[in-house]
């Protein structure tokens, strides 16, 4: 495909060159090619037809010494799955054998691989809708992780420090973890585009000591290099 590198919604275009390299015509010559599993089927020449990701030519003979070329056109998705580092073409030619077995089968498959520039890219929002607060008083914050990037991430640990002078209540779901002022959630899965939300709940002290004007709660969210 004349590629070493594709990005997400790049069109791909593989060109299969089929020699016949024996001594006597091939006959009914069958090739077929599977496309890679994260792309999209675009268009292929001479008529091909796909079920799935298998495309199959209509078959042909090709003599002694001749060449045909056959194309396929594939576009990656704009969001790259979890774990995906590059996408395989695999294309295999095979006739049948009226003249003979093929001199040499082991050349009757060829693979194309190219890396994928990808990656995810995290941002967190935060917010509780309130900009003051009481002693006694409940708050609940909103915890939003969204990935910017063009693939979708794995293995996010999301750890939120909890404001000092507050006693922790609740979190949305089940978190895993909790050492002392924070909250952990590990393995947490964020697909390009689909905001993930997590809440903690706390509630401010009765009494706060003198001095204290403010709270902050703070959270960050690190992939785990799984992308």
């Amino acid at each position: 495909d004349g590629e070493d590198v594709v990005v997400p919604q790049q069109p791909v275009t593989y060109t299969l060159t089929i020699t016949n390299n024996g001594t006597v015509t091939a006959t009914n010559v069958e090739l077929t090619d599977i496309l890679p599993a994260e792309t999209e089927f675009i268009t292929a020449s001479h008529k091909a037809t796909r079920s799935d990701d298998l495309v199959t030519w209509p078959t042909f003979d090709l003599g002694r010494g001749e060449t045909e070329t056959r194309s396929v056109t594939v576009r990656l998705p704009e969001a790259i799955p979890v774990g995906v580092e590059a996408i395989t073409n695999t294309a295999s030619v095979v006739d049948d054998g009226t003249y003979g077995t093929d001199l040499n089968p082991a050349d009757n498959q060829a693979q194309d691989v190219d890396g994928v520039d990808a990656e995810p890219g995290l941002e967190m929002a935060k917010e509780n809708g309130q900009d003051t607060v009481k002693p006694g008083e409940t708050i609940t914050y909103t915890l939003t992780i969204t990935n910017t990037g063009d693939q979708d991430a794995a293995g996010v640990v999301v750890t939120d420090t909890l404001p000092d002078h507050t006693t922790f209540l609740a979190t949305s779901g089940t978190y895993d973890e909790m050492p002392d002022g924070e909250v952990v959630w590990t393995d947490i899965a964020v697909p390009v585009g689909a905001p993930i939300r997590l809440t903690v709940t706390v509630e401010v002290d009765q009494a706060l000591p003198d001095g204290v004007e403010t709270i902050t709660n703070k959270v960050v969210a690190v992939g785990d290099g799984l992308s």
